[in-house]
C-alpha cells in the first residue's frame, strides 16, 4: 500500500512538474527557421515577416516599433534591407540544427546552425520567458566573413539619412 501511495505522489509530482515548467525554449526558434523552409515553395512576396511581434519580447517590440515610427517620415532606405533572421535578402535554408545551450527558469540561451544557400551561418538567440511563452529579446548573428557579427539592437536602429 506504501508503494501504492509513494507511486501515485511521484506521479502527481512528475505531472505537477511537467505542467510547470515552460515550452522548449528552441521551440519557437525551430518554427521560425522551418517557415522559411516551406516559404521556399511559396510564391514571392509570401516569407516570414522578421518583425512579426509573437517573435520577440516587449523591449524587442517596442525598439521595433520605434524604428517604424522613426522611418514613416523618411523617403530612403530606413528599415534593415536584410532579413536579420537569415542574414540576406533571400534565402535557402539547410542543415538547421537548433539546440538549447543554456536555460534557467527566465532566460535561456538558444543556438542555430544552418546555411543559407551554401553560406553558414550561425544565430544566438537570447531568449525570455514573458507571459509563460519563450521569446526572443537577443539576437547576435555571425558567419565566416563577419565572426564578430551584429546584433538585433545594433540592426534596429535607423539607417542615417542618406547624404543628397
Amino acid at each position: 500500500m506504501r508503494g501504492l501511495i509513494l507511486g501515485f505522489l511521484m506521479i502527481m509530482g512528475a505531472n505537477t512538474a511537467l505542467a510547470q515548467s515552460p515550452a522548449d525554449p528552441g521551440a519557437l526558434i525551430r518554427q521560425i527557421y522551418q517557415a522559411y523552409v516551406a516559404a521556399e515553395k511559396k510564391p514571392l512576396g509570401k516569407e516570414p515577416d522578421q518583425y512579426n511581434p509573437r517573435y520577440y519580447s516587449a523591449r524587442i517590440n517596442a525598439q521595433i516599433a520605434r524604428l517604424k515610427k522613426s522611418c514613416e517620415k523618411r523617403d530612403d532606405i530606413c528599415m534593415p534591407d536584410a532579413d536579420f533572421l537569415v542574414d540576406g535578402q533571400d534565402f535557402r535554408i539547410r542543415d538547421l540544427k537548433v539546440n538549447v545551450t543554456e536555460k534557467s527558469p527566465a532566460a535561456a540561451t538558444v543556438v542555430a546552425t544552418f546555411r543559407n544557400f551554401e553560406a553558414p551561418r550561425r544565430a544566438t538567440f537570447k531568449m525570455v520567458l514573458e507571459k509563460g511563452r519563450w521569446v526572443i529579446d537577443e539576437l547576435r548573428m555571425t558567419s565566416k566573413d563577419q565572426p564578430e557579427g551584429y546584433t538585433l539592437e545594433e540592426t534596429l536602429k535607423a539607417e542615417p539619412a542618406s547624404q543628397q
